[in-house]
């Protein structure tokens, strides 16, 4: 045996005692990820687990007093129309396991949050504390979230989620502690900031519900967020990273509400399921909208055979009311 390959055995055999009973990524580490550049800071903040609130527990009618409201966010390749959908649609109920993500019917490589597509969504009260622990189990690629719309000030700049500008990405095997106050309310979203991540799911509602609400006369129930997402067949890094000599078509194929479209399959003659929404006869709904389109400049949105009034823009932008029959929704804004 040469001495070159000696030492690579003797290589091979240390990385393996190093690495042995070590899980995918350490749950007692810091969480904080190892600095990649002599730019990036983080501000010491100490929190107890004791002094979290579980999100569920979030969501509430918002009186004023402020929680720490705590999530984790797992980000994970996957696929939609995958194993956990065996059977479905010919089986309905399997359409709806945790871990089937149905889509528009046809098997692709995604970025899942907690395996769902999109993310769950986080409502809080105005003036509640973000804490989310974001950990990578990916395995080739950092990642980051940026949280649409809000404000990051007095501090919480760190926390933007902008790989490289605002905090370092995160490595894969690792996890980052997001943490921040949200003096804003109205309606925002949460999405990858790391290369093209967003267009292949990585995205989810952020809802901040205002502590005093005057437009609060205009509706009954606040309990609709409709996620529009425009989706194609293939992973976004296969359309948009070049162009080929012939004409390339970046238009979507499907669109997605809340991550389900309608599909036909022949062969048993029957739909995927589509997300639905129930409501009272007579009663007043408050719709809050999220563009999180990529590939499209605009949609125009109609519910058939209702008035629509719009009521705020672009987070918690409160306008004069106003009614119309077309609501049209560009890339990051909502309504």
């Amino acid at each position: 045996m040469s001495l070159i390959t000696a030492y690579f055995v003797f290589l091979c055999l240390y990385l393996d005692n190093a690495y042995a009973g070590k899980k995918h990524y350490d749950r007692e580490s810091r969480y904080m990820p190892p600095n990649t550049s002599n730019y990036c800071y983080y501000p010491e903040r100490k929190i107890y687990d004791w002094e979290l609130t579980p999100i569920e527990y979030c969501k509430r009618p918002c009186d004023g007093k402020p929680k720490l409201c705590h999530i984790t966010l797992y980000i994970e390749q996957f696929t939609t129309y995958g194993v956990a959908c065996l059977g479905c649609p010919e089986i309905m109920e399997n359409c709806f396991k945790y871990g089937c993500i149905s889509a528009n019917g046809y098997p692709r490589a995604i970025i899942s949050i907690n395996r769902q597509m999109p993310g769950p969504q986080i409502e809080i009260c105005q003036n509640d504390t973000l804490v989310v622990d974001v950990v990578n189990i990916m395995h080739e690629s950092t990642t980051t979230i940026h949280w649409h719309g809000l404000r990051q000030m007095d501090g919480n700049q760190y926390y933007d989620g902008v790989p490289y500008i605002t905090q370092c990405p995160i490595p894969p095997g690792n996890k980052f502690r997001y943490i921040f106050k949200v003096t804003e309310c109205g309606t925002f979203w949460y999405h990858s900031h790391t290369g093209m991540q967003r267009l292949d799911g990585l995205l989810g509602a952020l809802i901040v519900r205002c502590i005093f609400e005057p437009l609060k006369y205009l509706y009954d129930f606040d309990n609709i967020s409709i996620l529009i997402i425009d989706w194609t067949l293939h992973p976004a890094r296969t359309l948009v990273s070049g162009f080929t000599i012939h004409k390339q078509n970046l238009s979507p194929e499907t669109i997605l509400i809340n991550g389900r479209a309608p599909h036909y399959n022949e062969s048993s003659q029957k739909y995927l399921p589509v997300t639905v929404f129930n409501v009272q006869h007579g009663k007043r709904y408050r719709i809050r909208i999220i563009g999180t389109c990529s590939y499209t400049c605009a949609y125009a949105i109609q519910i058939e055979s209702h008035p629509v009034t719009i009521i705020t823009l672009d987070g918690g932008h409160k306008i004069k009311p106003i009614g119309c029959d077309t609501v049209i929704v560009n890339a990051g804004k909502t309504h």
